[in-house]
């Protein structure tokens, strides 16, 4: 799959992982942490592509999360 960020998305979702990565405990994985944010951006995109009246969708980083 590829991706492709606008420039504010990139910025949001550093600091995303940055977020999580210093507040995290001993459970903390960071390979399992990103495979399911972009798991759940893969699921999002799908929901949305789902419906016939989208052709192209810019989607924001708050609508994923």
């Amino acid at each position: 799959d590829e991706y492709i960020l606008m420039m504010e998305a990139k910025k949001e979702v550093l600091k995303y992982f940055k977020n999580a990565y210093e507040n995290k405990d001993k459970s903390f994985g960071n390979g399992r942490f990103v495979r399911q944010f972009f798991e759940s951006v893969k699921i999002a995109i799908s929901i949305l592509f789902s419906f016939p009246h989208y052709s192209a969708i810019t989607l924001a980083f708050c609508q994923i999360l």
